[in-house]
């Protein structure tokens, strides 16, 4: 396969599976992938055909900035192959494999970190023995700031709450796989 392919995706949360067109498959030289086909049907009640399941590197960059490369099996369907297009489709099993999250009404989405937790300074030291993990101790604020929050927010900039602001340079997708002494 070609890794310079570059096409649209539409990320579906009603879709059960992940679906590529059987063109765009054989044209840029996916494999396939050793598992069977399965009938489907679509919306309006009739069944889909199907030409095998194949594998689908993905690398992908979210509305912030953030990009990750991952693979998924896709089923092959007649579907528009034009990289104008979308080729692929994918459901939500790869919305919550990749934790991503979606605002359909800022037509935006993003990858968002898979879990956080809030421990006593006990719990904490039981936790971490013998785990080769980096934790951050940090005072929570009163008022505490979400991904999506309002850009028109005076607070609101360069995607960062003001508290973080002298920090920015941190936060910086270039700097993310950089990990401070």
């Amino acid at each position: 396969m070609r890794n310079d392919v570059e096409t649209h995706a539409d990320l579906d949360s009603g879709a059960e599976v992940d679906l590529v067109s059987h063109q765009f498959a054989q044209q840029y030289g996916l494999s396939r992938a050793p598992l069977t086909g399965v009938i489907i049907s679509a919306i309006n009640k009739r069944s889909t055909p199907t030409y095998g399941v194949w594998i689908v590197p993905i690398t992908a960059t979210d509305s912030r900035g953030t990009t990750r490369t991952f693979k998924r099996h896709c089923l092959a369907i007649d579907r528009d192959p034009r990289l104008e297009g979308s080729p692929v489709l994918l459901s939500m099993t790869t919305v919550r494999d990749e934790h991503i999250d979606f605002s359909p009404y800022k037509r935006q989405w993003w990858y968002i970190a898979p879990s956080y937790s809030i421990a006593t300074p006990h719990q904490f030291v039981k936790e971490c023995r013998n785990h080769a993990y980096i934790y951050a101790v940090v005072k929570m604020p009163e008022e505490v700031w979400f991904p999506g929050d309002d850009p028109e927010d005076p607070t609101f900039s360069e995607g960062l709450p003001s508290e973080l602001l002298a920090y920015r340079d941190i936060f910086a997708p270039e700097n993310a796989k950089t990990l401070l002494p």
